[in-house]
């Protein structure tokens, strides 16, 4: 027997539902919120059912789509997003509602076009690779993330001075000093600067006298040892990273279209291997529209219920009120990669003087900071693109020469 598999991954988590392939029943409906539950699920379907599963994933997903590959699921397939939007307006006469696709409609879809689509082909050890190390280093930066957000949570609340010092710098030696918190009580100024001397930890620019104060109160405090716990936590996470990092370096090396990347200032390592994850080492057919939709940077238009412009302004002329169309991320995108190359372009506009004009116009123009942002990453996917086709380096001149030879309307 055969079950065609629908999967949509939404917000909330992965909405698994199969059919049958004669009488196209459903048979099962089950949401999960993590990848791991989502296999049990599918393992214990094909197991019980003792069927072949023909599964289709949203295109999009390729972390997913990889796992699966590795728990032995061969009858995989990427369904495009715009076509089973389409037939699901065919199937119940309305559009996508919501941001992710309906499961029902991915396992009709799957079971009336499986020998018109093609089979999902694992990628290269390469990508494999770095998709392990995108893994890690997003798992990383999840933790990391939480356990900052608690850290910073348990020193306000006791001295919020602490944050506002400039020593809000998620680096080894900060967690240091927060790591023994007893050793403080009955310390002096001079004994913690030769301490921080001792350790090869720059003073320049802090104040000593505050931070030695809310150690001191720290360690007094009922807070002491969850803080503690936090701080060996979060070391244990940044010198994982580190490992991963430096992994990632050495994988991207070998990248003939990473070493093009690698030459512009900011892109490191874990943006490069995010790159070669989630969009493959051949970009060759990759377009700068295409990038920038994937990745997060090209905007949509998002409403909810509003109506004709010239309803509209009646109402508005009235006194009622009518929400406006806005422009919002792009929701069907690889999530890690949107962030990966969120971080880059703001990282970047330390970097190039060029990206820090445009992000400075484009906030004079009322824009928001990540309006601005996303505009500058379109940029930048064109510049990725072009440096990626032509195999060469990166000229922060020849982007300046092309800009200058624009329109004025071109270059804003």
């Amino acid at each position: 027997m055969t079950l065609f598999v629908g999967i949509d991954p939404s917000r909330k988590g992965y909405q698994a539902l199969c059919c049958l392939d004669k009488g196209k029943m459903i048979l099962m409906e089950k949401k999960v919120s993590k990848n791991e539950e989502l296999i049990d699920c599918l393992s214990w379907i094909q197991k019980r059912m003792d069927s072949n599963l023909v599964i289709g994933v949203e295109a999009g997903h390729p972390q997913l789509m990889f796992l699966l590959t590795i728990k032995g699921f061969t009858d995989l397939y990427e369904l495009s997003a715009s076509k089973t939007a389409a037939y699901r307006r065919i199937v119940d006469g309305s559009g996508c509602k919501s941001d992710a696709l309906d499961a029902y409609v991915c396992a009709r879809y799957l079971m009336e076009m499986e020998s018109q689509l093609t089979r999902y082909q694992p990628p290269p050890e390469r990508v494999q690779k770095a998709r392990k190390i995108a893994q890690a280093l997003n798992q990383i930066r999840e933790i990391k993330t939480g356990n900052w957000q608690r850290f910073w949570q348990e020193v306000d609340v006791l001295d919020p001075g602490i944050k506002q010092m400039g020593l809000a710098n998620e680096t080894l030696w900060f967690l240091e000093v927060f790591s023994n918190l007893k050793i403080w009580k009955n310390t002096g100024i001079k004994a913690f600067e030769a301490y921080l001397t001792k350790r090869k930890i720059s003073t320049k620019g802090k104040d000593l006298e505050a931070l030695l104060k809310g150690l001191k109160r720290l360690a007094k405090s009922e807070s002491a040892e969850i803080i503690q716990l936090i701080v060996k936590s979060l070391r244990f996470c940044l010198q994982e990273e580190q490992l991963w990092v430096k992994r990632a370096g050495q994988l991207v090396a070998k990248w003939d279209v990473g070493v093009c990347f690698k030459s512009i200032k900011g892109m490191g390592p874990k943006t490069l291997v995010r790159l070669l994850a989630y969009v493959g080492e051949d970009w060759s057919q990759i377009t700068d529209s295409q990038l920038s939709a994937y990745s997060g940077m090209a905007p949509v238009e998002r409403s909810s219920g509003t109506p004709n412009a010239k309803k509209a302004k009646a109402l508005r002329e009235s006194g009622q009120f009518v929400p406006r169309p806005r422009k919002a991320y792009r929701q069907a995108c690889n999530r890690h990669l949107q962030t990966a190359m969120s971080l880059f372009v703001f990282y970047s506009l330390s970097k190039h003087q060029w990206a820090n004009d445009a992000y400075r116009t484009y906030r004079n123009r009322g824009q928001s900071h990540w309006e601005a942002i996303r505009n500058v990453g379109i940029r930048w996917n064109r510049i990725l693109v072009a440096i990626a086709h032509k195999k060469t380096v990166y000229d922060e001149q020849i982007h300046l020469e092309n800009q200058r030879n624009k329109k004025p309307q071109q270059v804003a």
